[in-house]
């Protein structure tokens, strides 16, 4: 069983309990009340023919004692992808009284996107999915593939942002009848506007795919400058990088 650490309030990092949930892509929400939720992705039945093996990805919560890792309440199913058999990469947020609840849904390749359901009752839901979902899919765009597993944050002024993960594709190529897009720096963090409708939905970047140059929205947004630039035309063959650690002289770590 995999288990989540959690730093036990008021106290230094070192201290940390194993939550009694195995988790895939855990979240920690704490509430107004000082109650904590975690939300995990776990498998679960997508077949409904007897002794079916078929299995998905679907999010479950459950409160949790922070001093414990225990569960106060049993884990609750709180969304199970309805048009495909992913979701996971759950976040949950409280806006306005109303518990929103952000997914990945599709798997993390081509049909990579997100949605937000939402709960006037409890983190536990239960959960209305959203009126213009996936709010982010970039299957029409060449430019930024797989868009999803976002969160947010606000700025200094009050304005909401939604942070998400994406691939930029070099070229597509024909491979076995159809595209296949390849991204030599694989996923990468990006950073999009979001507003909120007057019917409480969040709309992400002004309602359009995300490009590789963003838009601002008219928010006041921090000069870029470079100071540092790199370079390596790979002819010396002394230092060269590779996934998740470098190679040099010879030896890796």
């Amino acid at each position: 069983m995999s288990c989540l650490l959690l730093p036990l309030p008021k106290c230094c990092f070192r201290d940390e309990i194993p939550a009694l949930t195995s988790p895939f892509l855990p979240q920690l929400f704490f509430d107004d009340d000082d109650k904590v939720y975690l939300s995990t992705t776990l498998r679960t039945p997508i077949s409904t023919q007897p002794r079916s093996s078929i299995t998905g990805l679907a999010v479950y919560a459950s409160q949790i004692d922070l001093h414990t890792g225990r569960n106060l309440t049993h884990p609750v199913l709180i969304r199970q992808s309805t048009t495909t058999t992913i979701a996971e990469g759950s976040h949950i947020i409280k806006k306005d009284g109303a518990y929103y609840l952000f997914t990945a849904e599709g798997g993390t390749g081509e049909l990579h996107q997100e949605w937000v359901s939402r709960s006037f009752d409890s983190p536990l839901g239960p959960y209305e999915p959203g009126p213009n979902n996936p709010i982010v899919f970039n299957d029409q765009d060449e430019s930024v593939r797989r868009t999803g597993h976002m969160d947010f944050v606000r700025d200094q002024e009050g304005a909401w942002w939604g942070v998400l993960l994406a691939t930029r594709p070099q070229e597509g190529e024909k491979a076995g009848g159809r595209m296949v897009w390849d991204s030599q720096l694989g996923r990468e963090t990006l950073l999009v506007p979001v507003e909120w409708e007057e019917g409480g939905w969040p709309v992400v970047n002004g309602g359009k795919v995300v490009a590789v140059e963003g838009i601002a929205l008219g928010r006041t947004m921090a000069k870029q400058v470079i100071t540092n630039r790199w370079r390596d035309d790979f002819e010396k063959g002394e230092s060269k990088q590779r996934l998740r650690s470098s190679l040099t002289n010879g030896s890796s770590d």
